[in-house]
């Protein structure tokens, strides 16, 4: 009988933890940009307001946005060997990509979103990249 309820209390348990875990399905993409893609990718495919964007040429390039109204979104994109290895943006919080949750793992990138007084900062880093490893595993484990 015992038995029979503590399957009973399992079942019901893990069945309404993962009904409540599948409203909050992990990122895919940030405004159409996904990492990986190349510059032009990255210039092409992003949806944000009218903005100016900003090249620093290097092995590991910078692409900064920055909107032509107002002061967010403000991003960065940074690429390793042409491919773009890890975002970095500060956000309005009522922006879809801010309100998911605080930290997303998978294996292959983190996502870690912190409040920063009126904004949500945002980092996403790819785990594969060996510039960003340190980094990526700090915030793998919960570290700033």
């Amino acid at each position: 009988m015992m038995r029979a309820l503590v399957f009973a209390f399992a079942m019901a348990f893990g069945v309404s933890a993962g009904a409540a875990c599948q409203g909050a399905k992990p990122s895919s993409d940030f405004h159409g940009v996904k990492l990986g893609m190349t510059a032009g990718d990255v210039r092409q495919r992003f949806q944000g307001p009218k903005g100016t964007w900003k090249a620093t040429p290097g092995e590991e390039m910078l692409l900064d946005y920055s909107p032509d109204q107002g002061t967010v979104p403000t991003v960065r994109f940074e690429f390793h060997s042409g491919m773009l290895v890890a975002i970095r943006a500060t956000l309005d919080p009522h922006d879809p990509s801010a309100s998911l949750l605080p930290r997303e793992v998978t294996a292959g990138a983190v996502i870690a979103r912190e409040h920063d007084g009126p904004h949500v900062k945002l980092t996403w880093l790819s785990r594969d990249c060996p510039t960003h490893k340190d980094e990526a595993d700090r915030l793998v484990k919960g570290a700033p």
